[in-house]
C-alpha cells in the first residue's frame, strides 16, 4: 500500500526520524543480526527503485540506520587498545584536547595519546592534581597506571566517558613534564581557549567568586566551581538548565550578527560571518553535545532564511539531530544531556502552542501566557527522562523558571559586557560590573529559595506512563496535518502578519 500524497516537507520529516529511531534501536540490535538486517536493506531500497514505493524507501533506511547504530560503536569498541592493557604502568606521550577543568582537588583533561607500534591515537582522562598548571595545546609526557572508569552509586560514569570517546583513566601520574605549551591540538580552539580565559579573567576582576563562576555558566556552559550547597539548589529548583549553554545562546549571537552586518553586507554574506562566530562560540564552549545540536540548529535556520524559505521548526531540529547522530551514533543512543536538550526543544515546538489555547485565560500582557506554555511545555517534555534517569522531577521548577528566564537574556548581555570591559581599572570597571551582579544576585536568591523544595520522587511506572504520552504526542504533532493546520500553521500565520 501506497502512501497517501505527502508533501515533500513531511516526506524530510518521516526520513529524519526513521532515521533517527533506527540509530538508536541499533544498540538493541544483537551482532548476529547485522548481515540479515543489511540483505533486507537491500531488498527494501531496490522495490523502492523499481516501483516508486516511499514506503520501501523508508524501510531501507530504517534498516541502514539500525545496522550502523549497531555496527559503528561495536566497531569503535574494537579499536581500542589501552582496555587490553589495564593495570599496566606506561609512558606515554600526548596533546591535551580539551579545556582542562579545574576543581578544589583535581585537573582534569582529556589528553590525545600516541602508543608505540599503533598507528591511532586513543584519548584517556588525565587526573592531576591541582598544582598541576595545563591549558589545550601542551604535549606532555607522563607516566601512569592505565584504569577502568568506576561507575559511581547513581552516575553512570562509564557510559558518560564513552561519550567522548574515552575509556581509560590515569590518575596521579608517577612522573609528569610539559614538553610543549599550547602548539598541539586545533587552531581554533587554542584561540578559543585564550579568549575564553581572558573572559573569565575579566569576570574576575570584578565580580565576587560564586557571580563570576555563576556568569560564565551562564555565557559559555562552565558550571565547575560552585559550592555544593549551590550547586544543590539549582538542581532542586529546575534551574540547572541556565548553567548549560542551549539554542537560546546561538540565538542570541545569530540575531547580533544580523542585526550589526546585515543592513551593511546583505544576507548571504551575513550568514557567512554567522557561521564563523558560531564555529568560535561552539569551540570556547568545549564544544558539547546541546551547543552543537543548537549550533548545527542555528546553521540550517540561517540558510533558511538566507534563501527566503520559511524554516520549518519540527524539520530543522530533526535534521541536526540526525547530521550529529550521523558522525556518533553513540549521541543519540547513550548521552543523557543531548537527550534532554533534544526532547526540551521538541517539547517547545510542539507543545507550547496547545497550551498557549489551554491557558487562554491567561492574559497576553507581558508575554505571561507564552513565557508560561513554554515553561510548561519544556518541563513535560523532559518528565520522563528524569523520572528514568534519577527517579526525580524538580516541579518547583515551574515556578522558579517564570521568575528567572525573563532576566536571563538582560544577564547574558551585562555579563558579555563585564568580561569584555572588565580589564578597565579602578571604579570604571566596578561600575560596568554593577547590572550584572544584581542580575546573577536576583537568580542566585531564586535559587536558593525555591532550591529549598525537595524534587518529587517519580515511581517506575509513572516514568513508562509519561514517556508513552509524550512519545505519542511527538508521533501526532510531526506526523498529523490536522495538528499542523490547527496549531502550527497558525501562528506561522500570526507571525507573518506581525513581522509583515
Amino acid at each position: 500500500m501506497r502512501f497517501p500524497a505527502l508533501s515533500p516537507s513531511e516526506k524530510l520529516r518521516i526520513v529524519f526520524a526513521v532515521f533517527l529511531i533506527g540509530l538508536w534501536g541499533g544498540s538493541f540490535l544483537p551482532l548476529t543480526l547485522l548481515s540479515l538486517v543489511l540483505l533486507f536493506s537491500v531488498i527494501f531500497f531496490l522495490i523502492a527503485w523499481q516501483w516508486k514505493w516511499f514506503s520501501a524507501l523508508v524501510g531501507g533506511i530504517f534498516l541502514v540506520a539500525l545496522f550502523y547504530g549497531a555496527w559503528d560503536p561495536f566497531h569503535n569498541e574494537n579499536n581500542h587498545i589501552l582496555p587490553q592493557l589495564y593495570g599496566e604502568t606506561l609512558e606515554m606521550t600526548g596533546t591535551v584536547v580539551s579545556f582542562p577543568d579545574r576543581r578544589e582537588k583535581s585537573v582534569r583533561a582529556y589528553v590525545s595519546v600516541k602508543l608505540p607500534e599503533v598507528k591511532t591515537n586513543e584519548k584517556i582522562l588525565l587526573v592531576l592534581s591541582p598544582s598541576y598548571d595545563i591549558a589545550y595545546g601542551d604535549i606532555i609526557s607522563f607516566s601512569g597506571k592505565l584504569q577502568q572508569p568506576r561507575n559511581m552509586k547513581d552516575f553512570d560514569y562509564k557510559k558518560y566517558l564513552e561519550r567522548f570517546d574515552v575509556h581509560t583513566i590515569v590518575s596521579r601520574p608517577k612522573s609528569f613534564r610539559i614538553l610543549f605549551q599550547k602548539t598541539g591540538g586545533n587552531m581554533v580552539m587554542r584561540w578559543a581557549d585564550k579568549v575564553r580565559s581572558r573572559l573569565a579573567t575579566n569576570l574576575g576582576n570584578n565580580l565576587p567568586q560564586t557571580h563570576q563562576t555563576m556568569a560564565m555558566g551562564i555565557l559559555l556552559g562552565i558550571k565547575h566551581g560552585f559550592s555544593p550547597v549551590l550547586s544543590t539548589a539549582f538542581r532542586n529548583s529546575g534551574l540547572q538548565h541556565i548553567l548549560v549553554v542551549s539554542g537560546f545562546n546561538v540565538t542570541v549571537i545569530l540575531v547580533f550578527v544580523s542585526i550589526l552586518f546585515r543592513r551593511m553586507l546583505g544576507g548571504p554574506l551575513t550568514f557567512v560571518i554567522s557561521l564563523f562566530f558560531l564555529i568560535f562560540f561552539v569551540a570556547m564552549t568545549g564544544a558539547e553535545p546541546p551547543i552543537l545540536r543548537a549550533a548545527v540548529m542555528g546553521a540550517v535556520v540561517g540558510w533558511a532564511a538566507t534563501m527566503g524559505r520559511l524554516a520549518e521548526a519540527r524539520n530543522i531540529l530533526l535534521l541536526s539531530a540526525a547530521i550529529l547522530a550521523l558522525f556518533q551514533p553513540k549521541m543519540i543512543q547513550e548521552d543523557l544531556s543531548f537527550a534532554l536538550s533534544f526532547v526540551a526543544t521538541m517539547g517547545i515546538i510542539l507543545g507550547t502552542p496547545v497550551l498557549e489555547r489551554c491557558l487562554s485565560f491567561i492574559t497576553h500582557r507581558f508575554a505571561l501566557r507564552t513565557l508560561l506554555s513554554t515553561t510548561l511545555a519544556a518541563q513535560l517534555a523532559v518528565f520522563p527522562l528524569l523520572g528514568f534517569s534519577f527517579g526525580t522531577f524538580p516541579w518547583i521548577g515551574i515556578v522558579s523558571n517564570l521568575l528567572v528566564e525573563p532576566l536571563i537574556p538582560w544577564t547574558m548581555l551585562f555579563s558579555f559586557v563585564t568580561s569584555v570591559l572588565g580589564f578597565l581599572p579602578g571604579f570604571i570597571g566596578d561600575i560596568i560590573s554593577i547590572p550584572s551582579f544584581i542580575l546573577l544576585e536576583i537568580v542566585i536568591s531564586i535559587a536558593s529559595f525555591f532550591g529549598q523544595v525537595q524534587p518529587m520522587i517519580i515511581p517506575h511506572f509513572v516514568s513508562y506512563f509519561g514517556f508513552v504520552f509524550v512519545f505519542g504526542f511527538f508521533v501526532w504533532g510531526n506526523v498529523s496535518r490536522s495538528f499542523t493546520h490547527t496549531f502550527l500553521e497558525r501562528d506561522i500565520d500570526i507571525i507573518k502578519k506581525e513581522t509583515s
